[in-house]
């Protein structure tokens, strides 16, 4: 019979070193339990808990507590198992029956019920057990500071959920999500009407499908990507706004750097690459997941629990430079990372909003969706919670942000009114607190003017405000690009290719912007040979631009200028003329003396830079030579020109 005793006892120990963390408040009691009865069920219902069968283990411990009343760890196992089962009503009564039977038998269950209450969203209940805790432990206790911790994050619960933001969830229309499956991590296309995201077939595969937006407003039925799809699970993706770059998860794949991998395939002429592992300077022996991209595909954010950072998990980034190569992974810092798990990044294409999900940082109760900004001395504002009721006191997942940053994209469980217990896509309109910054796009193709052949040539791209370097982009073998812009700015853009001309353009989007609006441009560069020139032919320097007024040059017009000067030192048979144009606002005189001015300052440029004076002549135009509408602001704006005419 004490051999039987001993072997119940050790088996007891067992299943209760393999009960949930936050299930273990302590069982000494438990061993007081020596009916042959009442020591079957509990056996019973340790080997389902042990296995995490919480269901089939609550009629058994209802039993059991029905026939021990006054054992209150037996209604403590009940009480933690149905938090851990979400029944948080149900887990709130046990252990508030246990502390009436005695408040003081283990102290531990005050923080236990402060962290029901707060995932049962009742943030006021849960400050005054956590507050009932610190009074009865003291500070010498070992949870002291996690407590302290806990009721600081329900404080600031309590104060979200005082200012709840606007929030209608509804399921994706359409066909996309299943009964069956689970369809979850939505990416967009910048013009929202492609979507790619991850379905996990019968909870056992997880593949890549896409959907299309149809007229009617609902999403097509899916299809899979069969040339990224594999026998592996992929998931965790990314998408670079041109559509050319698709980086994304891999787990467990045979000849990876780790237990998770980032890889990546490229369209190149047409056809998409192999799928290729990023590499050591990306990816460590630990795990690297849910990748984000910038717009241009050339800034990488993703979630690593490598060494050398700040908590679990935190957010790293890499740079890709010209020749396509990544750079060393860096942490993204302490304002950023937190003690805890932060995770599932999403740079918005504005290139200055990252969103992210953490549990480190003071929220709801458990993991919580997060918005930080990238300032112009890059560094990163303070982490601003999304609000109640988009964060919960449950878990929130990742966030997807359409390009004018007016609708968000994510994935949940349904509530217990939908049927099925599958995780399906949702979308809804995100509050203006939330937002990022609106952009829209250019998308554009070159070719030659004479020919009409797609060119692959040079693109720049910078502010007209900025004065650093501009982004550089190369278009595809159909001679097209595609450039985000972020709203409220005026863009600079060039086109250059050895032997033609070069192109400029403005985009002003100083007064908004719309995705639906995108720029669509089709580019035709003039064959710029010496056996081509055309005489009077004209160029616009679209870019080359002066202060109001004035005619002193912006930092912006010099890498036109250079432009100009590079093509005049290759044809040094070339002959031009500078001519300068104004609005019609202000007098005839006044505009013709600075249409000059601002001419002769392009020409002493070139000079200074080496070309010869007989080489450049220049004339100001005043007002005379209108080519838009003087009435609109954008028409005085194309009216306000530089051009050369070859002479």
């Amino acid at each position: 019979m004490r051999s039987s005793v001993s072997v119940l006892l050790i088996l007891l120990f067992y299943f209760t070193a393999t009960l949930p963390a936050n299930a273990q408040l302590g069982y000494e009691r438990i061993a007081d339990i020596t009916k042959k009865k009442d020591r079957s069920l509990l056996y019973e219902a340790r080997q389902l808990i042990g296995m995490k069968n919480y269901d089939p283990a609550i009629p058994l411990l209802d039993e059991l507590v029905k026939r021990n009343p006054l054992n209150i760890d037996l209604i403590y196992m009940r009480g933690t198992i149905q938090k851990d089962r979400k029944n948080y009503d149900a887990a709130i009564s046990d252990l508030e029956a246990g502390i009436k039977l005695a408040a003081d038998y283990n102290v531990g269950v005050f923080m236990e019920l402060g962290k029901i209450y707060q995932l049962a969203g009742r943030s006021d209940e849960a400050i005054d057990a956590y507050e009932d805790f610190l009074r009865r432990a003291g500070p010498t206790d070992p949870a002291y500071k996690k407590v302290e911790d806990l009721l600081a994050r329900a404080r600031v619960a309590r104060e979200l959920m005082a200012n709840p933001v606007p929030f209608n969830p509804e399921p994706l229309p359409g066909a996309v999500n299943t009964k069956q499956h689970d369809e979850y991590f939505p990416n967009l296309d910048v013009d929202g009407k492609r979507m790619i995201f991850v379905r996990n077939l019968n909870h056992n595969h997880e593949d890549f499908y896409e959907s299309f937006l149809q007229e009617d407003g609902n999403w097509s039925a899916p299809q899979p990507l069969e040339y990224i799809n594999s026998e592996f699970n992929e998931g965790a993706q990314t998408v670079s706004a041109d559509g050319s770059l698709i980086v994304y998860t891999i787990c467990n794949k045979p000849g990876g750097l780790g237990e998770c991998d980032l890889y990546f395939t490229e369209r190149k002429r047409g056809e998409w690459t192999p799928v290729t592992n990023m590499g050591r300077r990306v990816n460590s022996r630990f795990r690297e997941t849910q990748p984000t991209l910038s717009a241009d595909g050339k800034l990488l954010f993703f979630a690593s629990n490598r060494p050398g950072g700040v908590g679990k998990q935190d957010l790293w980034g890499s740079a890709r430079n010209e020749q396509g190569f990544w750079s060393q992974a860096v942490n993204l810092g302490k304002t950023i990372n937190s003690a805890g798990d932060d995770i599932f990044p999403f740079f918005h294409p504005d290139g200055k909003t990252l969103y992210f999900t953490s549990d480190g940082h003071p929220g709801m109760g458990d993991r919580d969706l997060f918005l930080v900004r990238l300032q112009d001395n890059n560094t990163w504002t303070e982490p601003q919670n999304l609000g109640y009721p988009i964060n919960t006191p449950d878990r929130e997942t990742n966030i997807f942000i359409d390009l004018a940053g007016s609708r968000a994209f994510f994935a949940k469980e349904p509530s217990a009114d939908f049927e099925g217990r599958n995780v399906d896509i949702y979308t809804f309109e995100l509050p203006e607190s939330a937002r990022p910054i609106p952009a829209t796009y250019v998308r554009a193709t070159v070719v030659d003017a004479t020919t009409q052949e797609p060119l692959l040539a040079s693109v720049r791209l910078r502010p007209v405000s900025a004065s650093t370097a501009p982004k550089t982009y190369q278009t595809d073998e159909k001679g097209s690009f595609l450039i985000v812009l972020p709203t409220g700015k005026n863009y600079a853009l060039s086109v250059d290719q050895e032997g033609y001309f070069p192109y400029s353009a403005q985009f002003s989007l100083d007064e908004g912007g719309a995705p639906e609006e995108p720029f669509e441009v089709r580019i035709e560069l003039q064959p710029a040979l010496p056996d081509g020139l055309v005489k009077d032919q004209s160029i616009v320097l679209r870019n080359v631009l002066f202060e109001s007024g004035s005619a002193d040059l912006l930092d912006v017009s010099f890498p036109e200028l250079d432009r100009l000067y590079d093509l005049l030192n290759r044809l040094p048979d070339l002959r031009i003329e500078l001519g300068g144009h104004t609005d019609n606002v202000g007098s005839d005189t006044d505009n013709q003396i600075l249409s000059e001015a601002r001419a002769k300052a392009v020409r002493q440029y070139l000079m200074e830079k080496g070309i010869p004076a007989e080489r450049l002549e220049y004339r100001g135009y005043g007002e005379s030579q209108p080519v838009a509408d003087n009435q609109t602001s954008a028409g005085r704006a194309e009216n306000r020109r530089t051009e050369f005419k070859v002479l």
